[in-house]
């Protein structure tokens, strides 16, 4: 036993380490301020979608609404054969917007990454910026990123994501909690020139970057048109990866449905882990991992009277520094998480991360009536 509590006292002295340096980086990272930019660079934002008719009209509208010049930027609309009459409501919004574009897979193309890659390629603009067609984006979007593209020329650059839960009871707090303590987590991570996660709801880069990459996509996995991508690009030291911090460039996405959709979704995000072959990205869920693993065996050994004191003092600490963490960066957008909820999750979280890491990788993902099996994920 007491093996077992000098292991977990330092698995939980590493997490802290990370999650204080975490917090004091994204602290201490100033904001992006592009008011009085006069930058003009050509955009093309890139947009793939499957069955989205319901969220389309939000993300059209937004995109009509933002104050960067029209001539200046083109919005294009892949369409992943839709069976839901998506690209008719894209159609619209094309026939009254003429940067507006929509292309239409091929049949011998499938997949999110096959219609994002050749919406890429037809792009005119040399910065590409992508989101999806579930979320919403501020009137100063591109005009935020053209600035910071003039004013830092970084070759990729991580934006900020959000989450609106369609559920407003605890579990929508979960969701949002969750989603920011990862978005918080990969936006420390890019501070600190060691990228671990992006979000293809607010990412963008320059079109020549993903001419210069074998298989910049990778193709062979069924998610992963951010990190993936990301991780690649991080391998040439001379390639600059930023974080952009800016109220005015935060994307907002639609939560899911329900917890069954949540987990199909994490299930999905974890299928791409096999692929990793990134230090940093290893490392940090290394810790994460291992924290979450010894609070579940502190949980069993304070079921013992000598050692009854550990596990809520290993559950307060590391609530304390993660609650510490999550309020800094959702009170950047002017939101807060709520201290009793937020210990719910934090008792739940390491069955939750154990579960999915464990489990996704290994499952069956079904994705926009799609079934992708495990060993057509492990295709080159």
């Amino acid at each position: 036993m007491s093996v077992v509590l000098i292991l977990a006292s330092l698995s939980l002295l590493a997490y802290l380490t990370m999650i204080v340096t975490f917090r004091y980086r994204w602290r201490h990272y100033p904001s992006f301020n592009a008011e009085g930019a006069s930058a003009v660079a050509g955009i093309s934002v890139v947009i793939a979608f499957r069955d989205e008719s319901s969220n389309l009209p939000r993300i059209c509208r937004s995109l009509e609404n933002q104050t960067y010049p029209k001539e200046y930027f083109e919005v294009i609309f892949c369409d992943d054969h839709s069976t839901d009459g998506s690209a008719a409501v894209v159609e619209r919004y094309c026939q009254t917007n003429g940067h507006f574009r929509l292309n239409v897979a091929s049949p011998t193309a499938a997949g999110k990454k096959a219609v994002l890659y050749k919406g890429i390629q037809t792009a005119v603009h040399e910065i590409i910026v992508t989101t999806d067609a579930d979320c919403e984006v501020p009137g100063e979007w591109l005009s935020t990123i053209a600035a910071f593209y003039e004013r830092h020329r970084p070759d990729l650059v991580v934006g900020l994501v959000q989450v609106a839960p369609v559920h407003k009871g605890i579990f929508g707090q979960w969701e949002e909690v969750e989603m920011a303590s990862l978005v918080a987590s990969g936006a420390a991570a890019a501070i600190m020139n060691k990228a671990i996660f992006c979000s293809g709801a607010n990412l963008s880069y320059r079109k020549s970057l993903v001419d210069s990459i074998p298989d910049p996509l990778r193709q062979a996995t069924a998610s992963g048109d951010d990190t993936l991508f990301m991780l690649k690009v991080k391998k040439n030291p001379l390639r600059r990866i930023l974080l952009l911090k800016s109220r005015e460039a935060i994307v907002t996405t639609t939560g899911v449905t329900g917890i069954f959709p949540f987990i199909r979704q994490r299930f999905r995000w974890a299928s791409k882990s096999r692929f990793y072959s990134d230090g940093d990205l290893w490392l940090t869920a290394i810790i994460a991992g291992l924290a979450s693993l010894f609070l579940v065996l502190s949980g069993v050994i304070s079921l013992t009277a000598p050692a009854y004191w550990f596990f809520p003092i290993f559950l307060a600490v590391k609530t304390l520094v993660d609650y510490s963490f999550v309020k800094d960066f959702m009170a950047y957008s002017g939101k807060r998480p709520l201290l009793l909820p937020f210990l719910f999750f934090e008792l739940l979280y390491p069955f939750y991360y154990l579960f999915t890491a464990l489990a996704g990788p290994l499952s069956a993902i079904r994705w926009k009536g799609r079934m992708i099996s495990y060993p057509a994920l492990r295709k080159t």
